[in-house]
């Protein structure tokens, strides 16, 4: 009886224990990848911030939440794209851009600073330069390798638009320097 006791008590407690929460909503759903509400809003509130003390009308903010989320989309199938054909970032490649990441924003302390302003974590800082190194790397090898420019063609292209190249002459002056008759007191002289 014991023992039976101890185990309904044990069952109740874990009942309690077992309550399940919503962690996080779906904004959207790329090829059975989810984008979460939280990925949506790390990119949303941030850019808002820029507008806190501007006018902005209702359907501006309709406009910049659906680019937002069209970029999100975007990138998801690019970062797919890449790793169906196999396109992948070697472990040196990314510590020198993360590194690389830290001494930008101005050292260690900046960037957790950067980190918490902009309500990420490390973690998802890291998936998001990786995924941004795998588009540069898709883009440098798909689109890149494709564009072919011969120097006949740059040199035609500048003759036909020189006139957006020709700046009018211009002389930057740093100091000015006025000869001062020396009779005269500091007062003239101003």
């Amino acid at each position: 009886m014991k023992i039976l006791t101890g185990l309904i008590i044990f069952l109740w407690l874990i009942s309690f224990c077992h309550c399940e929460t919503l962690v996080d909503k779906v904004a959207a759903v790329v090829n059975e990848e989810i984008i979460t509400l939280s990925e949506y809003n790390s990119l949303y509130e941030p850019f808002m911030a820029q507008f806190k003390d501007k006018d902005i009308t209702l359907e501006q903010i309709k406009s910049i939440k659906s680019r937002i989320l069209d970029d999100i989309i975007a990138k998801k199938l690019i970062v797919q794209e890449a790793k169906q054909k196999n396109i992948e970032i070697g472990k040196a490649e990314f510590d020198t851009a993360y590194e690389d990441s830290k001494k930008n924003m101005g050292g260690e302390e900046n960037f957790i600073e950067y980190i918490k302003s902009q309500k990420l974590t490390i973690e998802v800082f890291k998936n998001k330069l990786k995924d941004n190194l795998i588009v540069q790397k898709l883009i440098a090898e798909e689109v890149t390798k494709e564009v072919k420019v011969n120097l006949n063609d740059v040199v035609n292209y500048y003759e036909k638009n020189i006139n957006y190249y020709k700046t009018l002459d211009e002389v930057k002056i740093s100091h000015i320097l006025i000869a001062i008759n020396n009779n005269l007191t500091e007062e003239k002289a101003k």
